[in-house]
């Protein structure tokens, strides 16, 4: 929630990006003059929130609140077979789409992923299975 001057600069309100983390999740976010609060719907992931307008325009912002929930996420497993040395991706239960999980050397397949029943624990791999090399 941005809150602007309601008597004067009103181009200084307006073309506002909103980045959270390294995401833009708001684009050219316009405040009307008059309007001294606006709430701005923006969904992403991270620590830090930046409001900020093109590089030599002045940024005129009264008052800034954020809000956000706690974020549910699962765990990486460590399941025997596989190899999460490159694991990338979202392990969000909402959104949840990890990546770079191979099969370990000594075994073959193609990985599956499922998410968590609940926060705080693994989700879990399948697909690769153990080669038998016959003597």
């Amino acid at each position: 929630e941005l809150t602007t001057r309601g008597d004067c600069c009103d181009g200084r309100s307006n073309n506002y990006d909103i980045y959270v983390g390294s995401g833009k999740c708001a684009a050219d976010v316009l405040v009307e003059q008059g309007t001294t609060s606006h709430k701005i719907s923006c969904q992403g992931l991270g620590s830090e929130i930046r409001v900020q307008k093109g590089v030599v325009e002045v940024l005129n912002v009264c008052g800034f609140a954020a809000y956000g929930v706690q974020v549910e996420a699962c765990t990486v497993p460590a399941t025997a077979g596989y190899d999460f040395s490159a694991v990338a991706g979202y392990e969000l239960i909402c959104g949840f789409a990890p990546s770079g999980v191979t099969c370990a050397a000594g075994y073959t397949g193609s990985v599956s992923y499922t998410v968590c029943e609940s926060s705080g624990t693994a989700y879990s791999v399948s697909g690769c299975e153990a080669t038998c090399t016959v003597p």
